[in-house]
């Protein structure tokens, strides 16, 4: 159970990261000024 736990947090984080990777990304190609 504390297995699944930690990979639960830990796939959260990581879409944490890929959604903010791709705000990055539409932000970099759509943003500049």
């Amino acid at each position: 159970k504390d297995y699944d736990n930690e990979r639960k947090l830990l796939s959260e984080e990581l879409g944490k990261v890929r959604s903010s990777e791709y705000q990055y990304a539409k932000n970099g190609l759509h943003g500049h000024e």
